[in-house]
């Protein structure tokens, strides 16, 4: 139990070691803002007997391992392009391993750079629509090698992220009134956060399960 306000990274350790307990075999990748994008947390996940690797957003430019990749990836052309269907959006992709600039991460790490172009398949975008402020700039790092995750799977990964945000919280609070106090003791509120999140989990599995095509249409679930 926290006796004072902590920080995200301090919090999140305790977290991890009674997930890692309690289903030790469940989760084999975690994914984490550029927060999360330093040494000891990559060192931290893969420790025990079951590691886990991580994905982690990255954002300053001058920090490594980005400022070592950005400069990689100037002189090589985009390792893939593609159409992503789902998003109707086309996708450069820039992907090398063997980063060892950050100092701080007891191993090699793998970059990921994406550049994200709305628009339908046809016609193809010209040179010039790539350039300038229309595409989108993703980058991430990863312990995983190319062998075990395709660029195009690591980068769809980290963007499911959001579904924690977009899907979960944002509409327990809007629309499930999540964020209102019921209770002013702390088992009453532990109490009552676990029932909102059993009705919540129940109705996402009504929705998905036995509603037929729900998963494939672009329905809300309010």
């Amino acid at each position: 139990e926290a006796k004072k306000a902590e920080g995200e990274l301090t919090a999140v350790k305790p977290l991890l070691q009674r997930l890692r307990q309690v289903f030790p075999r469940l989760f084999h990748v975690g994914l984490g803002d550029a927060l999360y994008a330093n040494g000891p947390m990559y060192a931290l996940l893969r420790q025990g007997p079951w590691p886990m690797d991580l994905i982690a957003v990255l954002k300053k430019e001058r920090d490594e391992p980005l400022a070592d990749a950005l400069t990689v990836f100037q002189s090589m052309p985009p390792t893939k392009t593609y159409y992503d269907h789902q998003r109707q959006e086309h996708v450069r992709l820039w992907d090398s391993e063997g980063f060892e600039s950050l100092g701080t991460c007891p191993y090699p790490l793998r970059v990921i750079k994406a550049l994200v172009l709305k628009g339908p398949e046809k016609p193809q975008p010209k040179e010039s629509d790539w350039t300038g402020k229309r595409p989108h700039t993703w980058c991430m790092a990863t312990g995983l090698n190319q062998e075990k995750l395709a660029g195009p799977q690591v980068f769809d990964v980290l963007r499911h992220r959001w579904d924690e945000e977009n899907c979960a919280f944002n509409e327990l609070t809007q629309h499930w009134h999540f964020k209102h106090s019921y209770l002013h003791h702390e088992v009453g509120t532990q109490a009552m956060f676990y029932a909102f999140l059993i009705a919540y989990n129940i109705f996402q599995l009504f929705l998905h399960c036995c509603l037929r095509h729900f998963a494939f249409s672009r329905t809300t679930a309010v």
